[in-house]
């Protein structure tokens, strides 16, 4: 597996920490779910930049501390840092990559949920059996409080640790229950997508800055 990319799912590389640990399932079909455990410490006064590629996928992030960071634009200046807190959530659409500056120590849960497994997921959600004719579109989220993913991000964290068939049948089933509660909560109607990227793309090319 390629840890470089992030259709491999193992994005610690990206944090500066190429041997973070990573699990991953395909809990429907042949789309794979990912999650990263990322613990990377700063010293005082200490930034690190990350850049996550474009991808054909969706990236949370579950704050398991508090932490600050400010993000970075297409002209390479950092907006103003930002404070997480735990227990809150990043939902972003990595159709034009992500980067952003980090100002102290992470310790969170990096998620990759490729679009084709919401697809794969919204099929038995909505019982249809199969593909549904639009693809599920997801509206990005930022240091949201969303306690039913901290939950299940408690829940994941011991599978890190373990290795065997109650673990994967645990995962898979998490796995799931995340894209369906993402589905359920943070789906976007097909004109509020509309409107949303071409008053982005208008402000500043990107679909994401206010994600």
């Amino acid at each position: 597996m390629n840890i470089s990319t992030i259709e491999s799912g193992r994005v610690g590389a990206f944090f500066g920490m190429p041997r973070a640990p990573c699990i991953s399932i395909a809990p429907v079909r042949s789309e794979t779910f990912s999650a990263t455990r990322i613990n990377r410490t700063l010293r005082e006064g200490e930034i690190v930049n990350v850049t996550l590629p474009a991808a054909d996928a969706y990236f949370v992030m579950v704050y398991l501390e508090a932490a600050v960071y400010a993000d970075v634009q297409e002209d390479g200046r950092s907006t103003i840092p930002k404070s997480y807190a735990t227990g809150s959530v990043c939902l972003v659409d990595l159709c034009q990559g992500v980067a952003i500056s980090l100002r102290s120590s992470l310790h969170s849960l990096a998620l990759v949920i490729p679009k084709p497994l919401l697809l794969e997921v919204e099929a038995i959600r909505t019982a249809e059996g199969g593909r549904v004719p639009d693809p599920p579109r997801l509206v990005c989220r930022r240091a949201e409080a969303d306690p039913v993913i901290a939950s299940i991000a408690a829940v994941l964290l011991p599978l890190f640790e373990r290795d065997d068939p109650a673990s994967s049948a645990l995962l898979r089933h998490l796995a799931t229950a995340i894209c369906a509660h993402l589905l359920h909560n943070f789906s976007a109607k097909p004109d509020h997508w509309e409107k949303n990227l071409t008053s982005q793309e208008n402000k500043t090319g990107r679909s994401n800055d206010d994600c």
